[in-house]
């Protein structure tokens, strides 16, 4: 059976880019193709994965994260609550 992950990843489209250390994180896809990711789970991987504390994660990830742009197909990052 195929797991919530693995249709997420087959829905995306072709040229969408996945940040695969934040698979946890992968909760969808929007209109578009891209792959929209839970912010607060990736600061949740920074810190339990690498052992940032939370306000050195939460620096990393929006700095290097989302503050990155790779054209169209760059993955969107929502907060839900």
């Amino acid at each position: 059976m195929e797991t919530k992950q693995e249709r997420i990843t087959s829905s995306l489209d072709d040229e969408a880019i996945i940040y695969n250390e934040y698979d946890e994180a992968l909760i969808g896809i929007d209109s578009k193709g891209r792959a929209t990711y839970d912010i607060n789970k990736c600061i949740e991987i920074l810190v339990k994965r690498d052992g940032m504390d939370y306000e050195e994660a939460t620096e990393y990830f929006w700095f290097n994260t989302e503050g990155a742009h790779f054209g169209d197909m760059t993955p969107i990052f929502v907060e839900v609550y």
